[in-house]
């Protein structure tokens, strides 16, 4: 199972809408959602219910990118995690290819590039072709919403 841990100070409502629209759309729905609002916590818990998916709401009241995914880690059961921003969205397929690359390979850690379908572009621009390895300065060129990890080979602490 895929865990995403969103945080979200829940004043971007159209992209944290359009945001549970990809996840309910995955062709693999294996996956959970922990989202950790920071603030406007109502009204996060009101798009949450709108949005038709099961999601482990948790409610904190300090402020921070890296607070909010170190406590969405306490609540995630998957054994693969990425840490989505309240802005992104996924491709359709996004959850069946991280899961088929997983199961095809041994690796622990797996990037993807992000792409804009509305602008037809993606954000960053890397070369085509896989890589088996990253460089120590590669590997800090990716955004952390690109970054999906195997919890049953990297330790989460």
């Amino acid at each position: 199972m895929i865990s995403v841990i969103i945080p979200t100070l829940g004043t971007r409502e159209t992209e944290l809408t359009r945001l549970f629209n990809s996840l309910r759309n995955q062709t693999n729905q294996d996956f959970e959602v922990v989202l950790v609002s920071q603030q406007n916590h109502e009204k996060v818990a009101e798009l949450i219910a709108q949005s038709g998916l099961t999601i482990k709401h948790i409610k904190i009241d300090k402020m921070g990118l890296s607070h909010s995914r170190n406590i969405g880690l306490k609540y995630v059961t998957g054994d693969i995690i990425t840490f989505s921003d309240d802005d992104c969205w996924y491709n359709r397929t996004a959850f069946q290819e991280v899961s088929e690359s997983f199961t095809n390979t041994n690796d622990a850690i797996v990037c993807f590039q992000i792409y804009d379908p509305d602008i037809d572009e993606y954000y960053k621009n890397y070369s085509n072709q896989p890589k088996d390895r990253l460089s120590f300065k590669e590997i800090f060129r990716k955004s952390s919403i690109e970054i999906f990890l195997n919890l049953k080979k990297v330790d989460k602490k």
